[in-house]
C-alpha cells in the first residue's frame, strides 16, 4: 500500500502511534541483539538505548501537541471549570 499523507488529526494519530510502536520494538530488538554478542556490543547498546529514550521523550511532546490540536484537557480547562 503506497503512503498517503494523513488528512485528519485522527489519521495522523493512528499512523504516528503505529510507527512509534514499531520504532520502539526495533530499538528493543537491536538492544537484545547487541547484548547477545560475544563480547557484548556496548556501543550499539548505548546507541539504541539513547535512541529509544529520545523516541519516548518525543512521544511525550507529540502527545501534548495532539491534545492541543484536539483541544483536550488541559487546553479546554476553562470550559470544563466553567470559568
Amino acid at each position: 500500500m503506497p503512503y498517503s499523507h494523513p488528512t485528519t488529526i485522527q489519521e495522523f494519530e493512528r499512523l504516528y502511534n503505529k510507527e512509534y510502536e514499531e520504532e520502539l520494538a526495533s530499538c528493543d530488538s537491536w538492544i537484545q541483539w547487541c547484548e547477545s554478542q560475544n563480547p557484548k556490543d556496548t556501543h550499539g547498546m548505548n546507541f539504541h538505548q539513547g535512541m529509544r529514550a529520545a523516541l519516548v521523550f518525543n512521544d511525550i511532546k507529540t502527545q501534548q501537541l495532539l491534545r492541543v490540536l484536539k483541544q483536550e484537557y488541559p487546553n479546554a480547562r476553562e470550559a470544563r471549570d466553567g470559568g
